[in-house]
């Protein structure tokens, strides 16, 4: 008598499963904030243990392919899109004071905006999760699954972010503005996700928009609550129309 294969795992079942990476990455987050290493050491471990666990997952249940790691007309139409919120986002920039245009340690800060904060943040947000949403329940609550937490580990970890330095020193229409900020930039790489099919591009613009933005253009230090309030806001603002041109129409519009 043949034996019958396991049943495959319920779409449910897997989006439980694509929290795990999440969660893991939290704990060990807190185990390393307070070490006395710089914000690119303290946060790599845990963004390391996102990607990896995201990655080993993904490949296993939906193949390179249907994590999202595509290239040719993908790729350009995912580059294509996100350059506008570089644009956007650089543009908005200048509202916060810069000390001077920097170069320093280049080569190692770009490596870690292109394999930590990028690579590893989005196979696992609009990878291994916004597959598993997919299949439960659409693209569409993919994309917006995807772009929230996307938007709540930019809010924690990365350069754009001084939320978590001065959180309890500005008050709370500061704090929104900031959590607007990044769960529309999550949206607007959730949706460029959805209709390219592709993350390799928003990979690629987002460590060189963080690079050049943040990085190039080296923020004046203490940070200035004011500075920020502004960049937050309008930043925010473009990014809402940027999110409601790219919101799908028709099906034909959706491109897992």
């Amino acid at each position: 008598m043949t034996r019958r294969p396991p049943p495959s795992r319920s779409p449910g079942s897997r989006v439980l499963l694509s929290l795990v990476p999440g969660l893991l990455a939290l704990v060990i987050g807190q185990w390393t904030a307070g070490s006395g290493a710089s914000p690119l050491g303290r946060f790599a471990p845990a963004l390391a243990a996102l990607g990896a666990s995201s990655w080993l997952l993904g490949v296993g249940w939906y193949g390179l392919a249907g994590l999202g790691l595509r290239g040719r007309r993908p790729l350009y139409a995912g580059i294509g899109f996100a350059t506008l919120g570089w644009l956007a986002i650089l543009l908005t920039r200048l509202l916060v004071p810069s000390e001077t245009i920097s170069n320093v340690g280049a080569g190692s800060v770009f490596a870690y905006l292109l394999l930590f904060e990028s690579l590893c943040v989005q196979v696992w947000a609009f990878g291994l999760l916004f597959r598993g949403v997919a299949d439960w329940r659409g693209p569409l609550s993919a994309s917006l699954a995807g772009g929230v937490a996307f938007g709540l580990v930019g809010l924690l970890a990365f350069r754009e972010s001084v939320w978590p330095a001065l959180a309890g020193a500005v008050g709370p229409l500061w704090s929104v503005n900031a959590f607007s900020f990044f769960i529309l930039w999550g949206l607007f790489y959730g949706l460029v996700r959805l209709r390219t099919g592709s993350l390799v591009g928003t990979v690629l613009v987002h460590a060189l928009q963080s690079f050049t933005t943040w990085n190039i253009l080296l923020p004046a230090s203490p940070p200035d609550p004011g500075g920020y309030q502004r960049f937050y806001l309008f930043a925010s603002l473009i990014l809402i129309i940027l999110v409601w041109r790219l919101w799908p129409r028709r099906i034909e519009d959706y491109r897992i």
